[in-house]
C-alpha cells in the first residue's frame, strides 16, 4: 500500500500476497507473506523522486496552515474566556478586525464606537489620547519607535469605566499578511466581568446564597444593595457574608473581592 506522498510502507501483515500501485498507477508491488519483508521488483518499480519532494513539500505547508489555524483558534478561545473584547486597528485608526465582544462594544456606542471604519469616543480628549496611543503601538511593531501603547481609561455616563490597553500587533514572520503593522486593543468592561454564582460555587463549596453576595461584592454592590435587591433582611445578607468569608480564607469584603476578581473564575465558563 502506499500513502499520500508516494511512500512504501507495510499497513498490515495479509494473510496472502496482496499487491499494490505505486504513485504513478504503473508499477504492481507484490507483498511478502511475511511481516515486515517486502519485495519490490526492480524492473516495474517506478518512483518519481520530484513528485515525492512536491508532495512532502505540499504536506509541510499543510502542517504549517494546520498549525497556524490552532494557534489563531487557542488565541481567540483564550481571549473569549478572559472576558476581553479584542480590537485590531492600522496607523490611522482603521479597523480591521473586532471579535464578537468588540463588536458588542461597538454596538453599544456609549464608550467606543465605528465611525467611517475608525474606532472614536464621545470624548474629543479620550480620542485623542486613544489614537497616539495606537500610532506608538503600531510604530513600535514596525521597529520605528520606542513607545508601545500603553493603557488609558474611556468614561461611560452613569457606569463604571472602559479599561483598554493597546499594544503593538506582530504577526508570526511565516503568517500570512506578516508584513502588516497594527495595534491590538484588548478592552475590558469591569461591569461585564464579575466572577459567576456557579463558578463561585464549584470552587469554594459555596451555598448559592453565599455565592451570590460574594458574586454581588465583587460586582461593585454594598451589602446593603444585596440584601434590598434580594429582598431579604441585611441580618440574613451578613450571615450568608460570614459563610462565604470562613470558606474563602478571607475576613474583610476588601479581601473577598481581591480574590474574587483574581482568580480563574473570573474567565468565562
Amino acid at each position: 500500500m502506499l500513502d499520500v506522498a508516494g511512500r512504501l510502507y507495510e499497513a498490515v501483515p495479509w494473510p496472502k500476497p496482496a499487491r499494490a500501485f505505486d504513485s504513478t498507477g504503473m508499477a504492481p508491488v507484490t507483498r511478502n507473506l511475511s511481516p515486515g519483508r517486502t519485495r519490490v521488483p526492480s524492473h516495474t518499480a517506478k518512483f518519481d523522486a520530484d513528485a515525492v519532494a512536491s508532495n512532502d513539500a505540499h504536506h509541510d505547508r499543510s502542517d504549517a496552515w494546520a498549525s497556524l489555524a490552532i494557534e489563531r483558534a487557542a488565541a481567540q478561545e483564550a481571549l473569549d474566556r478572559g472576558g476581553m473584547a479584542t480590537l485590531v486597528a492600522l496607523r490611522d485608526g482603521r479597523l480591521i478586525h473586532a471579535d464578537r465582544r468588540a463588536e458588542r462594544l461597538l454596538r453599544e456606542g456609549d464608550a467606543v464606537r465605528c465611525v467611517d471604519g475608525r474606532v472614536v469616543t464621545p470624548h474629543r480628549t479620550a480620542t485623542d489620547r486613544h489614537s497616539e496611543l495606537i500610532r506608538g503601538a503600531v510604530d513600535a511593531a514596525a521597529g520605528a519607535a520606542e513607545t508601545s501603547g500603553g493603557p488609558m481609561l474611556i468614561p461611560r455616563q452613569d457606569r463604571l469605566p472602559l479599561t483598554i490597553l493597546v499594544a503593538p500587533f506582530r504577526l508570526a514572520r511565516n503568517s500570512p499578511g506578516a508584513a502588516t503593522q497594527a495595534a491590538i486593543l484588548f478592552i475590558r468592561d469591569p461591569e461585564a466581568s464579575t466572577p459567576s454564582v456557579e463558578a463561585i460555587q464549584a470552587l469554594f463549596g459555596a451555598t448559592r446564597a453565599e455565592a451570590a453576595v460574594a458574586a454581588a461584592l465583587a460586582g461593585g454592590k454594598s451589602i446593603d444593595e444585596f440584601a434590598a435587591s434580594q429582598r431579604i433582611s441585611l441580618n440574613t445578607a451578613r450571615t450568608h457574608l460570614k459563610s462565604i468569608f470562613a470558606k474563602t480564607g478571607t475576613r474583610r469584603q476588601a479581601q473577598l473581592v481581591a480574590l474574587l476578581c483574581q482568580m480563574v473564575a473570573m474567565l468565562t465558563m
